[in-house]
């Protein structure tokens, strides 16, 4: 860590008082939160997902299932 904060990249430290569910459930909204501000900062809008649509049609398409997921019997 004292190397990228001599290096000049931006560090956080985080410490966890206990490792329960609540806690480590608080962290991951911590870092979901953090990536979507960082995101938005940044001018991308992280709900935005122009290429999955494209990706689930291929996925279907290889696994030879129907676009919508469903399974014919």
């Amino acid at each position: 860590m004292q190397a990228y904060e001599t290096g000049g990249v931006p560090v956080i430290h985080l410490e966890v008082g206990k490792h329960d569910a609540y806690h480590i459930g608080y962290l991951i909204y911590f870092f979901q939160l953090s990536c979507a501000m960082s995101a938005y900062l940044l001018g991308v809008n992280p709900f935005d997902q122009p290429g999955f649509e494209e990706y689930k049609k291929n996925i279907f398409r290889m696994l030879r299932k129907p676009e919508d997921g469903t399974e014919k019997t």
